[in-house]
């Protein structure tokens, strides 16, 4: 079994049960379906299994890790290097150029974590080699299918010559086998029934169609809680977004139509702090990992059942029980599957204080893990260049060409002065805050 101080770097003191339980599956299975609701911690549960299985001596790619989002395939990735496996690992999805991920091939990656598109891309340029793949997950098949991937995973596993393990992910019933899982059929690990977190579900009812005044007036009552406001439409995020501006109500905000950046930014903002309130389609429904997400806010009611429960999810992380606020006009026809355990009407709440501010804020330095950086190295160069107490520094986060840190917004003016144009580790770097 994986060693608890590795699994402690990610705040993680021992695996559930269905981690441990899929551990002991795929160590002794070749092929195996995992279906667990999301939230539950699938991504640990089938690298630490596969992780053993790859051999660092073997300068060749032998595991690879196919998700339907980049935002997984950036989740994975983030977990392994976390991990400290001191394994070779690449992450590969659209949106970038290829020619910059084919720098990482190099020196062949042992793990390749990537969307379907793009690892055919790079098996058809010879960037990645087939012949020592031999470990494999496919995480969240169904949302795989959803999104039309079938023809392609066909494809990437016509080019595998040999399987020796294989999980397949899923947070939801499968109710169709691919080709080739094989003839053979995989052991099935069903959590979906009794891995349910307790969801309270409370119908916030609106006294007109337009329920913006009843979002902000809810925000207001919720603000020391960190959650996520669900729309159905691109265009009504902006809406809403300026509606949330006017009243200065501090939020990032995530759909597909912001650039890849501005994305990774604005998850990033909502996981540090710096905005408590993250507006997005479901988009971010399923595949990302934010802990402690207080609430959910379905400013628009889900099309689907299947919507819901993904949207729900984000507030049940790791089986926590979660909150849901369901806004609903009494015009509007309420699903069958919407059960509200308690009503209230936005009227009816108490007067609230003007929405506050949060005392983090994001800054950005331009280092980076090609440059050898660690978390460590940041922490010790700014806390001693700025004379400030670690307590004024929260989250740090080191991506390849660039780190951001939240700093305590009182000392924001203090750490650029102190650190930018300084010398962090081998270069000067530029520190400049993140609006």
């Amino acid at each position: 079994m994986y060693t608890i101080f590795k699994l402690e770097k990610l705040g993680v003191e021992q695996l559930n049960e269905m981690q441990n339980t899929t551990y002991d599956a795929v160590t002794k299975n070749k092929k195996v379906i995992l279906l667990s609701p999301t939230g539950s911690g699938k991504t640990l549960a089938f690298l630490l299994p596969l992780i053993e299985k790859v051999n660092p001596a073997i300068n060749e790619t032998q595991m690879l890790v196919i998700a339907p989002t980049r935002e997984l395939a950036q989740q994975s990735h983030e977990v392994l290097k976390t991990l400290g496996t001191g394994l070779r690992v690449s992450v590969v999805y659209g949106g970038r150029k290829v020619s910059y991920e084919k720098q990482n091939f190099k020196s062949p990656s042992h793990i390749v974590i990537g969307t379907p598109g793009r690892i055919i891309d790079h098996f058809d340029k010879n960037n990645i080699s087939t012949k020592h793949i031999s470990n494999i997950v496919v995480d969240e098949y169904d949302k795989c299918l959803e999104i039309g991937f079938e023809d392609q995973l066909s494809d990437i596993f016509n080019r595998i010559e040999q399987i020796n393990s294989l999980i397949l992910t899923s947070a939801t019933e499968l109710k169709k086998l691919p080709l080739w899982l094989g003839q053979k059929q995989p052991l099935t690990l069903d959590f979906l029934d009794n891995q349910k977190p307790d969801i309270h579900t409370v119908l916030v009812h609106s006294l007109a169609k337009d329920k913006l005044e009843t979002l902000g007036r809810l925000l207001l009552h919720t603000q020391d809680s960190k959650g996520i406001v669900f729309c159905n439409f691109r265009e009504s995020l902006e809406r809403v977004s300026t509606y949330l501006h006017e009243n200065n109500i501090a939020h990032s905000l995530y759909h597909g139509g912001l650039e890849q950046i501005d994305r990774e930014i604005s998850l990033l903002k909502f996981r540090n702090g710096t905005t408590r309130i993250l507006l997005s389609t479901d988009l971010a429904a399923r595949g990302l990992d934010i802990p402690d997400i207080d609430f959910i806010a379905h400013y628009h009611l889900p099309l689907k059942e299947e919507e819901y429960t993904h949207r729900n999810g984000r507030t049940a992380r790791m089986l926590r029980d979660g909150l849901v606020y369901v806004l609903h006009w009494s015009e509007d026809p309420l699903p069958e599957f919407i059960i509200a355990d308690e009503k209230i009407n936005i009227s009816d709440l108490p007067p609230s204080n003007p929405y506050q501010p949060s005392e983090w804020a994001t800054l950005q330095i331009s280092i980076g893990r090609k440059d050898k950086v660690s978390k460590a190295d940041v922490l010790g160069f700014v806390c001693k260049k700025a004379q400030i107490n670690t307590l004024d520094i929260g989250k740090i986060e080191i991506k390849d060409l660039v780190s951001y840190l939240s700093v305590k917004v009182a000392k924001v003016k203090q750490v650029i002065t102190a650190t930018n144009n300084n010398k962090l580790k081998v270069k000067n770097v530029k520190v400049k805050l993140i609006n």
